[in-house]
């Protein structure tokens, strides 16, 4: 049975709280902190909604793989080292490794400028040259204010410049350095939250698909998804897309700003059989007429996205424009069809 709006949350909510409670008993202490990091990133409000919309696409949830493997493939597609990041960064801070010579230039090119900010520069500079490899690599971002502002601009006076004519050069040179580092660092802390959350998402969309399938209910994105994947099923999908046609000559989509791909499918298996030129021949009347503002677009995180709206656009005119010309290169006397922009 079709359930929306409060019934859906109830659900939702009664879902999430049973696996957490599921969870903890059972120690499953990976999936507690997949959900705690997710609420400390979105808050629990935004958790939720974020679950949610992982239930609404278990394709895509599926596609992800295993838990184990989530990680490993964000990190490679961010083009992160392998193993741990902070044994890397370790290595990188370290004197055989590490522009020290780069870095002593600077904080001695700040020490001739004789200004406070300066002298404070290099009391810096050689603090972080005292530390460990690893607390170095904790301490970067000391290194990154010296050179670089809070807008991410070069930090150079007339007076760094006139003790060291290089020092600007020798500025971006540690502001590239530092950078990388920090993005490797960043990238992998982002990789683990960004896991956390697919991992999440995933236990969700299972536990709430089985949920709903002991409550003996079907939401939205239910009806969509097995619509969509019945119209396009060999045999019977052309017999039920052959029984609708029968009936169906005008079709009409509202707010197609936010009708999503999905649904956009859907409308073109039901609209296929409005080109072939049967239409014509057994003289029906048939339209397809499409209603959006751009602007009105409010339901992106449903999966919509305007865009669409000029694919759909686009297969339209194309459909009509390729009936069009066989009428005229088989001299028809039947007005082929007609696509226009209101």
């Amino acid at each position: 049975k079709p359930m929306e709006g409060r019934a859906e949350q109830e659900l939702a909510g009664t879902t999430l709280a049973e696996r957490l409670a599921d969870g903890e008993a059972r120690g499953d202490e990976p999936l507690i902190g997949d959900v705690q990091c997710l609420s400390l990133r979105l808050g629990e409000e935004g958790a939720v909604r974020y679950l949610m919309l992982c239930a609404a696409r278990p394709e895509a949830m599926a596609a992800l793989g295993t838990g184990e493997t989530i990680e490993r493939r964000l990190r490679d597609a961010m083009q992160l080292p392998e193993g741990t990041v902070a044994d890397y960064i370790a290595q990188q801070c370290h004197d055989d490794r590490f522009d020290c010579e780069l870095l002593e230039a600077i904080a001695d090119a700040n020490r001739r400028w004789g200004a406070q900010t300066g002298l404070g520069h290099a009391e810096s500079i050689a603090n972080w040259l005292a530390l460990t490899p690893i607390e170095r690599a904790a301490d970067l971002k000391v290194l990154r204010k010296i050179v670089l502002t809070d807008k991410d601009t070069i930090r150079v006076s007339a007076g760094q410049s006139k003790a060291e004519p290089h020092y600007e050069t020798h500025a971006w040179r540690l502001a590239n350095l530092i950078g990388e580092l920090l993005r490797i660092q960043n990238g992998a802390k982002l990789a683990a939250d960004m896991a956390a959350g697919l991992r999440a998402g995933q236990a969700f969309a299972s536990a709430y698909a089985r949920a709903k399938r002991a409550s003996g209910v079907a939401d939205f994105n239910d009806l969509i998804a097995w619509t969509r994947h019945l119209l396009s099923l060999p045999g019977m999908g052309e017999w039920v897309r052959y029984k609708l046609d029968r009936r169906t000559d005008h079709i009409l989509v509202d707010e197609s700003q936010d009708t999503n791909r999905s649904q956009w499918e859907i409308v073109q298996a039901l609209a296929g059989e409005f080109f072939t030129g049967l239409s014509e021949t057994e003289q029906r009347h048939r339209t397809i007429f499409m209603v959006g503002d751009f602007k009105q677009a409010i339901f992106s995180f449903q999966g919509t996205d305007p865009d669409e709206f000029k694919r759909a656009e686009t297969w339209v005119a194309e459909q009509a424009e390729s009936l069009r010309f066989a009428a005229r290169e088989a001299e028809d006397e039947w007005v082929p069809p007609e696509f226009r922009r209101l």
